[in-house]
């Protein structure tokens, strides 16, 4: 049902995400697992940062980072939010403290069945509530 279209993206994927929803004014919703955003400017195969493609969102959105990971800093994650908080569209931001890069990914070093299952039914409740029933 392309009226209830929501983007989950893990890593990269998340990263991809951001800009496929930035350009995709119908998707209905975007659950990003620790996108990897990085502290980096643009380039020419990168032309726009992920903090500048959010501004365009027409969506809510639902972001797992954690303390620990390893390719996303804590500085690099609090830009983003303050770039998804200005772009006025709801955010339901989870940082866990114990969290890796990775977390929810079951063949991962830094996996963590509890904090993994805990964000799914976070994600689950989420896309119940933005994608519902029409």
């Amino acid at each position: 049902d392309g009226k209830r279209c929501a983007v989950v993206g893990y890593c990269m994927g998340g990263r991809i995400g951001i800009h496929f929803v930035a350009a995709t004014p119908s998707v209905r919703g975007f659950v990003g697992y620790y996108p990897s955003v990085r502290d980096e400017g643009p380039s020419p195969l990168r032309p726009r940062h992920p903090n500048d493609a959010v501004k365009d969102f027409k969506c809510p959105s639902q972001i797992f980072f954690g303390a620990k990971d390893h390719v996303a800093s804590v500085a690099v994650q609090q830009r983003l939010m303050a770039s998804f908080q200005a772009n006025g569209q709801p955010l339901d931001w989870h940082f866990f403290h114990r969290a890796g890069h990775g977390f929810a990914m079951a063949d991962g070093e830094c996996y963590d069945p509890g904090l993994a299952e805990q964000a799914w039914g976070l994600v689950s409740n989420f896309l119940k509530r933005e994608l519902g029933n029409e």
